[in-house]
């Protein structure tokens, strides 16, 4: 299941890169694994409640980053 999720994933990206929405030096392997294991890290939050970190914020600077990441900015 895991497999077909990353597989997805990866599918999604070599779309974006073809359709120019995502940078073509994407790995869409390497990107793909990257955006799972960061999603992964919101369930830590479930898991041990963290006090120290909020999850929302989390999920958001996470967001931003991989949107900054991989996405071509207008007209480059």
């Amino acid at each position: 299941m895991y497999n077909r999720f990353q597989k997805f994933i990866e599918l999604i990206i070599v779309d974006g890169i073809k359709k120019k929405e995502f940078k073509s030096i994407l790995d869409p392997r390497i990107s793909a694994l990257s955006l799972i294991l960061n999603i992964e890290g919101v369930f830590w939050f479930t898991l041990f409640e963290s006090k120290e970190l909020d999850a929302e914020n989390y999920i958001d600077q996470v967001s931003d980053y991989i949107l900054n990441a991989y996405t071509l900015k207008e007209g480059k």
